[in-house]
């Protein structure tokens, strides 16, 4: 994936796998580590930020209109 694919997905929302549940978090950024895509990812009610693999936010929805 290009650092433009990466970029694209900034600013939108989806929803982040936790155990048997599924949050809805804002993407904030984007990196590569170690050949894997990690977003980092703010709850849309709710407090906090953190980094997890991209493969855990699915159904990239929609961007976030300020």
């Amino acid at each position: 994936m290009t650092v433009k694919e990466l970029a694209a997905n900034i600013g939108k929302q989806g929803l982040l796998s936790i155990s048997n549940m599924q949050v809805l978090v804002s993407i904030k950024d984007a990196r590569t580590v170690f050949g894997r895509i990690d977003y980092q990812v703010t709850p849309v009610n709710g407090t906090g930020t953190t980094w997890v693999e991209s493969n855990r936010v699915q159904g990239i929805l929609w961007e976030v209109r300020s």
